[in-house]
């Protein structure tokens, strides 16, 4: 932690309640459609039709693992007393089935609320905190243990496409993005 510009993008839409829902993805390799980019768009999307409501919903861009950490180290005591869900948002453009990476706990209010709509899908995953690899890890890691969880379609690595310049916009639709 030396002193140096970490860049994000942040935007809180202030509710009735200093208890938060913290909405997360990243901005590292923005070339890369469902890795990245799809991300961002459900960020950017949610940034046009949330509103106030009753607890503050704060909608945050970051550099994977290394923003995640400067964003933790900068804002800890906020997320630990007010942070009641956290959702990283990581690969959501393909085709895949909806898959949920559970908190650490696995029984936090995000982790109920996550099962309550997932339950209606007919592709799904469920996977526990064993298989995270996103910012998911940093946010709900034992020291920290903040109710955090991963949405994804096809987890990160568990397609072909992954991290090559074939994660491209011929993966994601529009269609998937929406839903």
């Amino acid at each position: 932690f030396s002193k140096g510009k970490m860049h994000y993008s942040e935007l809180v839409i202030k509710g009735k309640s200093k208890k938060e829902i913290l909405i997360v993805s990243y901005i590292c390799h923005p070339s890369m459609a469902n890795n990245e980019l799809s991300g961002i768009l459900i960020i950017g999307a949610l940034s046009k039709i949330l509103k106030s409501s009753k607890y503050t919903i704060r909608l945050l861009l970051i550099p994977e693992t290394i923003g995640a950490i400067a964003y933790i180290k900068n804002n800890y005591s906020n997320l630990k007393s007010n942070l009641i869900a956290g959702i990283n948002l990581s690969c959501v453009g393909d085709s895949g089935p909806f898959t949920i990476i559970k908190s650490l706990n696995e029984n936090t209010y995000i982790d109920n609320i996550s099962m309550r709509i997932i339950k209606k899908e007919s592709k799904k995953k469920i996977l526990n905190f064993l298989y995270r690899g996103s910012n998911e890890r940093q946010f709900g890691c034992q020291n920290l243990n903040l109710p955090f969880i991963t949405i994804c379609r096809t987890r990160f690595g568990d397609y072909p496409e992954y991290h090559s310049s074939d994660d491209n916009l011929n993966i994601i639709n529009e269609k998937n993005l929406k839903k």
